[in-house]
């Protein structure tokens, strides 16, 4: 009869062991899921300012070509690049 007693325990308290590690378990998925997430949109925010970097160089090789390799050109188009971040950073 004891020994039916302690399996009895010992099922118990496995069956709840097994509950807690799987509800930490579903948390900790829930939590990896938001990190992808997170990783997905900066990834994307990454690739469309590539995007956008190369267009700008490509315009700064179409000037140079039109042009020639002039320093205000160049001057020109590096002032535009850190106006624009300046601006962005005034709107916040």
């Amino acid at each position: 009869m004891e020994n039916v007693i302690h399996a009895d325990i010992f099922f118990f308290i496995t069956s709840i062991a097994v509950i807690i590690l799987t509800l930490l378990l579903v948390v900790a998925g829930v939590f990896i899921v938001k990190i992808l997430r997170n990783i997905q949109v900066f990834s994307e925010t990454l690739r469309r300012e590539g995007n956008l970097l190369a267009e700008d160089l490509s315009d700064l090789r179409e000037r140079v070509k039109k042009d020639g390799v002039r320093a205000f050109t160049l001057a020109r188009f590096f002032s535009g690049l850190f106006k624009r971040h300046r601006n962005y950073k005034k709107d916040k």
